[in-house]
């Protein structure tokens, strides 16, 4: 074994392992002692831990909110197709009726039509003259 490496026991190349695998010093200062480098470790390790533990909560938050966003968006492209494919078969057998392609609403062509009639709502139906009563059971004497 070579003196001059710095690898002198075991101990002591776990340290270098740790300290370089997780990118935590250059080098200029370190600790001396056994219990020195057990603390520098530890430190790194769990700096290290604390890192990568949230990272996959948070990217599974991530991927169900993108796909909660992917479904809205394909929903919301299917509606609008679903829309114009209506007005597009709605032209159609209008112009299979013989109206124009106009946009005319339904209550236009209600009054283009022969023999229509345009009736009262129901509540207006409803509404009783004054001075007459609904039923002879309650007429006020």
């Amino acid at each position: 074994m070579d003196n001059d490496s710095g690898f002198t026991d075991i101990p002591t190349s776990f340290y270098w392992v740790i300290i370089t695998m997780t990118t935590v010093g250059y080098g200029d200062i370190f600790p001396i002692s056994g219990l020195g480098k057990l603390v520098g470790s530890m430190t790194a390790v769990s700096g290290a831990l604390t890192m990568s533990l949230p990272l996959p909560i948070i990217v599974s938050n991530f991927e169900k909110y993108y796909a909660k966003q992917n479904l809205d968006d394909q929903l919301k492209n299917r509606r609008v197709r679903v829309a114009e494919m209506k007005k597009e078969e709605e032209k159609i057998r209008m112009r299979e009726l013989g109206y124009s392609t106009g946009d005319s609403s339904i209550a236009e062509l209600m009054k283009k039509e022969r023999g229509v009639m345009l009736f009262k709502s129901p509540s207006s139906l409803l509404k009783i003259p004054i001075g007459q009563s609904p039923s002879p059971s309650l007429t006020i004497v």
